[in-house]
């Protein structure tokens, strides 16, 4: 099995948010695929941040693509001021939630969707958190912090609490890195 080779490319949309391009591509065996559509955004962050008295901490807001309310965790893009992917998280965990962490670690990285997303998902870990200041004012995100017991938030990722996959994926690997879920293999 071999890449495949691109024989033209086009942005075809742009924003501050998303980028849109169009691949012209020829599979390893031959086959054209054109306009195979791959979508650029920022690499994105998510949090798993646990309290000093082993509280979870998870947000809950609107969320538009779903047109509701759902449960998940302090999550967001990195900007360009962000040094690497813990100093991301550590700025989203204190924007949206007020609180801070001393012992914060990139657990892994991951790709949201390998197949159309060509950014990268950083699953960061922020040990003994505790509350700062109260959270920024953004209009576009308004968030209810929830403090959840590591039992409730693995529940809440079980049962379809939390429903963004990628969300459950960094929580069970945050946690598991945290050294407070057992996975048997």
């Amino acid at each position: 099995m071999k890449p495949w080779t691109v024989t033209k490319s086009a942005t075809v949309f742009e924003d501050r948010w998303i980028k849109v391009r169009a691949d012209d591509c020829v599979t390893s065996d031959g086959h054209e695929i054109k306009p195979f559509y791959i979508l650029e955004y920022s690499d994105w962050v998510n949090i798993v941040a646990i309290t000093r008295d082993r509280k979870v901490i998870l947000v809950r807001q609107y969320r538009h693509g779903v047109g509701g309310i759902t449960l998940g965790l302090p999550a967001g893009t990195l900007d360009r001021t962000d040094t690497n992917p813990s100093a991301g998280g550590a700025r989203e965990l204190l924007e949206e939630t007020g609180y801070r962490s001393d012992d914060i670690r990139l657990v892994t990285t991951l790709s949201p969707n390998a197949a159309t997303h060509s950014n990268r998902l950083h699953v960061v870990l922020a040990l003994d958190a505790y509350f700062a200041k109260e959270p920024a004012k953004d209009p576009s995100e308004i968030v209810e912090v929830e403090l959840l017991s590591i039992g409730e938030a693995v529940e809440q990722a079980a049962s379809g609490g939390i429903i963004q996959a990628t969300q459950v994926a960094a929580l069970l690997l945050g946690l598991r890195s945290a050294k407070v879920l057992n996975f048997q293999f």
